[in-house]
């Protein structure tokens, strides 16, 4: 009897955490869990660009105007008038994905290169940019969540990530020049993967998603021109009606970036580092119940012990051909760089 009592209670608490077709109940759910974006102190000092509206860039693109659009008006954060984009979607044993989009105007570069006035490149700089992050949820509360990087992504599991007080609302930390979503603060302030500054130290500079909810499901025949608008008025980038179509939450991987290690000097780099710090690697589909499964990194920590070594031996002054060994080593370090160099001139590691 305890038994089957138990198993009702399951059955019920799993009934009353999804919405069906319900889009009142779907957009409570989207706020409860809505994600708080903390943003990096130099995203207005130095302009590195803020979420905006996709109607203000709508609305420029269509005058003809082609210029840069950097959003820097903190206001709009604080007044609530910056939307979160969602979309809802109902897994298997209950399970419930909302995924979140952010809409970016600009995207700054993460290296910039000038000499002398003759060559100049930035590197990573493009107009226009969606970024997005992905809730499980079950049982009614956050299980865990998928952050987005360009070009990869990783998931953790709920008690290896931050939330806003007792709320459910994940913490997003937000890369200043990519504006990639980060479970955590740090970052060196380069290109490579996982050091994109993430310094949270105005208050203001944050979104509260839950303040300006938008469905991009929405079914509403009174829809303004920008929601279907075309994709030349957003920089090449699908409108937020078009979004519904771009990825799959319950069977989209847990993370990317697992198969393609590379190491330079020992250091991660580009885009083969979405699954380094994932909880659940690319072969669980995000909305499995699973228990936590890392990927093997194995591989990729032998390959860092031998970039380590191989950095070490330049230095070896106990060996009679040490200056023979160096100059070799020297020159296939050099030659490390050199490809190092080509990724970033590739745009590889923004």
């Amino acid at each position: 009897m305890a038994l089957r009592l138990a198993s009702i209670a399951v059955y019920l608490a799993t009934a009353m955490a999804s919405c069906g077709e319900d889009e009142t109940c779907q957009f409570e759910m989207a706020t409860r869990f809505a994600p708080v974006l903390r943003l990096d102190k130099t995203t207005v000092d130095e302009l590195r660009c803020l979420p905006g509206h996709p109607e203000y860039t709508y609305n420029i693109r269509k005058t003809g105007n082609t210029d840069v659009i950097c959003e820097s008006d903190i206001t709009k954060l604080e007044r609530g008038e910056v939307p979160i984009f969602y979309r809802y979607e109902e897994c298997a044993e209950g399970v419930v994905i909302l995924i979140y989009y952010i809409w970016y105007s600009h995207q700054p570069a993460c290296l910039d290169i000038n000499v002398a006035n003759i060559v100049e490149q930035d590197f990573g700089a493009h107009k226009a940019d969606w970024e997005r992050i992905a809730v499980h949820i079950r049982m009614n509360q956050v299980v865990k969540v998928r952050f987005h990087q360009h070009r990869g992504s990783y998931t953790k599991a709920r008690q290896n990530m931050e939330f806003d007080g007792n709320s459910q609302h994940t913490v997003i930390y937000v890369g200043q020049d990519s504006h990639g979503s980060y479970h955590n603060a740090g970052g060196t302030g380069n290109c490579l993967y996982f050091q994109d500054f993430r310094r949270f130290e105005d208050p203001r500079l944050k979104l509260e998603g839950w303040h300006f909810l938008i469905d991009i499901k929405n079914k509403s025949t009174n829809l303004p021109e920008w929601f279907w608008g075309d994709r030349q008025y957003y920089d090449g980038y699908p409108s937020p009606g078009e979004l519904v179509h771009k990825d799959q939450g319950c069977n989209d991987n847990s993370c990317r970036g697992v198969d393609k290690y590379n190491y330079l000097t020992g250091i991660c780099t580009g885009v083969i580092c979405g699954c380094r710090r994932s909880d659940w690697c690319d072969d669980v589909p995000f909305g499995s119940t699973m228990e936590e499964k890392p990927c093997d990194t194995s591989r990729m920590d032998d390959l860092q012990d031998q970039a380590k070594d191989f950095i070490g031996s330049l230095f070896d002054r106990n060996s009679d051909t040490a200056s023979i060994s160096g100059t070799v080593n020297f020159q296939r370090f050099a030659g490390a760089l050199l490809i190092g160099c080509l990724q970033l001139s590739l745009g590889v590691v923004c």
